[in-house]
């Protein structure tokens, strides 16, 4: 499980338009279907969901790769190159939507929403489509 927005504060340029989770997931799923032929998505299939929490779970379930690095030596390089391309991709749209206001020094948490890309889901396992 990676999240899909960055660490730290930030401020999304359309964080204004942002109505809700359920709202953001729907634009999320037309954004992917509106990209299928980028790159970072090619041959890739999505669950979206938007859950009760201020949460979008992201379900990565078929992509024409390996989403983890088979040479890893520690936890930061744990996934593949298309994994992290795919991640970026996802997280630029979402970004822009959110806000982080959080100061963690003075336990301040002020976050318009979360957002998760995992790999495969609950019911079904991933699958390489190649």
């Amino acid at each position: 499980m990676s999240t899909l927005l960055p660490l730290g504060r930030f401020e999304g340029e359309l964080q204004h338009e942002y109505r809700g989770t359920k709202d953001l997931s729907e634009k999320l799923r037309e954004f992917i279907k509106d990209n299928r032929d980028n790159e970072a998505i090619k041959g890739c299939h999505f669950r979206v969901r938007a859950t009760n929490r201020d949460a979008i779970d992201v379900f990565l379930m078929e992509a024409p790769w390996d989403p983890y690095n088979p040479h890893a030596t520690s936890s930061r390089d744990r996934y593949s190159e298309e994994y992290e391309r795919l991640k970026k991709f996802l997280g630029d749209f979402l970004t822009k939507y959110g806000y982080d206001r959080s100061d963690v020094m003075s336990d301040y948490f002020d976050q318009s929403f979360y957002a998760e890309l995992m790999i495969g889901a609950y019911d079904k396992e991933f699958v390489i489509n190649k």
